[in-house]
Formats: structure tokens, C-alpha cells, sequence
């Protein structure tokens, strides 16, 4: 069965920074978790569709909330 190709964005959640003001992409806290020294949140992107990103335990998001996400320097990967 041939591969299906399509470009996706794959970092692992501790290479991407969230911002509530600045960063490289822009898209809408889907849900988030708190786990104490960490707060993993899910945004959506309308392009890149979700990344899932780990902040500070004390980032407080809400559900709808505008976030910022950026990679890490040397850190980004495509996968096409």
C-alpha cells in the first residue's frame, strides 16, 4: 500500500515555548492540563491543526484562549 504524503509538523511538547503575546505560530487553547511543575496545552492551528505544547506549571490558559507557540532553535522538524 503506498504512503500517503502530507507535510506535519512533529515536535515533542518540551520543544516548543507558549506565549500568551508572541511566538511563531498563533491558534486558540483547545483544552489544557494542569500536572503541577507543568501545564501541557493543546492548540489548534487552522493550517498546522494541533500542536501540544509543555509550559511553566503556574501558565494559566483557559479553554478559547489566544496562545503563541515557537520552536525551540535547532529543535523544529518536518516530516513531508
Amino acid at each position: 500500500m503506498p504512503r500517503r504524503k502530507s507535510a506535519h509538523l512533529r515536535d515533542p511538547p518540551e520543544h516548543l515555548v507558549v506565549s500568551k503575546s508572541e511566538g511563531k505560530w498563533q491558534g486558540q487553547s483547545a483544552i489544557s492540563h494542569d500536572w503541577g511543575a507543568d501545564t501541557v496545552v493543546y492548540l489548534d492551528h487552522p493550517v498546522l491543526k494541533q500542536l501540544v505544547a509543555r509550559a511553566p506549571g503556574d501558565f494559566e490558559i483557559a479553554s478559547g484562549d489566544v496562545v503563541h507557540a515557537s520552536p525551540l532553535s535547532g529543535k523544529e522538524h518536518r516530516f513531508t
